[in-house]
């Protein structure tokens, strides 16, 4: 921000282009700093790591549910190993017993079942706990941990930037205002209506061109606006809005105006 006197400084009158210069300064980055707050406010950065976070923790409510499934299903599988174990065990059992030569061949057979179907069971038992030891569980929630994480990191710098530019803009508010009392109620009427009206309270004469409305005046009006005395700045003939020339923009063209004596 440009330096502008302040405290012991103000006591003496300055002229009123300068302050009214000063005070379009101020003016003109108190508004450059509210957009970039505004701006600030709605994060693009939080904005897009609040929809990661959503999609990780949809991803993980997911995952959760269907090893809920898996788990559910693992533990039939279980109780289903058990029973053919037991069966197993009944069968043999019960061929050591059997004199019978049709009861030893329907044991004999039941028991093939049994086992066929105990190593099936078994070996889905193990491809499901190989798939619960993949690590996919955890993968998922290492993503929504770090997307978290990268989301507290993004909200904490942009509230930390907002408190700084909120604290900026209260500052230059406060400049404004004491600039504002220094002025001449006329000029001060003239300032306000302009930026209720334009946005802006004074603007820069470029060459030829308002740098409020950005048309370009003819050779009178600038001949006008650069006779102003000071403490009368000359306004815009279009918008207008008092216009402080740009020194050295127009050095030729004031020299005519102004020529030496």
């Amino acid at each position: 921000m440009p330096d502008f006197p302040t405290g012991s400084d103000t006591t003496r009158r300055r002229p009123a282009r300068i302050v009214v210069n000063d005070l379009m300064n101020v003016d003109n980055r108190w508004r450059a700093l509210r957009t970039e707050l505004a701006e600030v406010r709605v994060s693009d950065d939080v904005r897009r790591l609040e929809q990661e976070v959503a999609v990780q923790r949809r991803a993980k409510v997911t995952a959760d549910q269907a090893a809920g499934d898996d788990e559910t299903r693992l533990q039939r599988m279980r109780q289903d190993a058990a029973k053919l174990r037991a069966r197993r065990r009944d069968d043999i059992k019960s061929l050591g017993a059997a004199v019978d030569g049709e009861r030893r061949r329907d044991l004999t057979h039941d028991l093939a079942v049994a086992e066929r179907r105990l190593q099936e069971v078994e070996e889905a038992i193990a491809a499901e706990a190989q798939t619960h030891r993949s690590g996919a569980d955890a993968d998922r929630a290492r993503a929504l941990e770090g997307a978290v994480v990268a989301l507290d990191e993004s909200r904490r710098s942009r509230d930390a930037r907002e408190r700084e530019l909120s604290g900026q803009c209260e500052s230059l508010k406060d400049h404004s205002a004491a600039l504002r009392a220094e002025l001449p109620s006329d000029l001060l009427r003239r300032y306000e209506r302009s930026e209720k009206e334009n946005g802006v309270g004074a603007a820069t004469l470029t060459g030829s061109v308002c740098r409020a409305c950005f048309m370009s005046l003819d050779r009178a009006s600038l001949a006008e606006i650069l006779r102003a005395p000071d403490d009368t700045p000359a306004s815009c003939p279009e918008c207008d809005t008092m216009l402080l020339p740009d020194p050295g923009s127009y050095t030729d063209f004031a020299d005519q105006i102004h020529p030496a004596s």
